[in-house]
């Protein structure tokens, strides 16, 4: 980890996507005086499970993953998470040790809150404490959502609803429309929908036959979204 000196966040290019970064003026001013701004090498860890959330993690660039680890040292990759998102904000609310770890899967840059000015703001300014309820409820929903698909839903359709969700998430990518395998596995990936890897290939393999996706040793190129709706079940955004 490398400390170093923060730009403003009236000229940062994620402010326009992050909660934290569009706090009032003062607000922000306030906010700039505490924070401070650190870039993880690729592979670098930003924080672990068990560890006290002592800060709050605004992403500023490139990408990190969210993660768990079991008995027997299996990585569970839980969320990837780009610029503006935030990391470490619910073991801070609840005032608990973090649950997860954190890990850089390229060379970003992190701004790093004090839980203390964090519960400040939260205290002066009622809105951010409304807007990370609602960041809170939805990732609740989307807990309950992965949880349904694991019961109910096909193998391909949850497949499907991965894929598109990680292309979400990686819509301010240089290349929005490729998912990387530097940056998520195919047996993570797998995981993330309760299969083998094995059988995650294989679907990934029928995609492609339907020209869905295109495969490639290190990516997958998603080529259809609509078709990927409706293998999934959604109706196209």
């Amino acid at each position: 980890m490398v400390k170093t000196s923060p730009d403003r966040c009236a000229v940062c290019k994620s402010r326009s996507t992050g909660l934290i970064c569009g706090l009032s003026t003062g607000a922000r001013d306030r906010l700039e005086q505490d924070r401070t701004t650190h870039v993880f090498r690729r592979g670098q860890p930003i924080f672990y499970a068990g560890a006290p959330a002592q800060a709050l993690y605004v992403v500023r660039s490139g990408r990190v993953k969210v993660f768990r680890t079991w008995r027997g040292g299996e990585e569970q990759v839980l969320r990837l998470l780009g610029p503006g998102e935030l990391l470490g904000y619910r073991p801070l609310l609840a005032n608990e040790p973090y649950v997860a770890g954190a890990e850089a899967v390229e060379d970003s840059t992190l701004c790093i809150i004090p839980a203390a000015t964090v519960r400040e703001l939260m205290r002066d300014v009622p809105g951010l404490a409304l807007e990370l309820l609602a960041k809170l409820a939805r990732e609740l929903r989307l807990s309950e959502d992965l949880m349904m698909d694991l019961i109910h839903r096909p193998i391909r359709q949850r497949a499907a609803r991965l894929l598109l969700n990680l292309f979400e998430d990686n819509q301010r990518a240089a290349e929005p429309t490729i998912l990387r395998s530097q940056h998520l596995r195919r047996q993570d990936m797998a995981r993330m929908i309760g299969t083998t890897p094995e059988t995650f290939s294989r679907v990934l393999r029928g995609f492609a036959q339907r020209g869905i996706v295109t495969l490639a040793r290190d990516r997958i190129c998603i080529r259809d979204h609509a078709l990927l709706h409706q293998v999934a079940g959604e109706p196209p955004k």
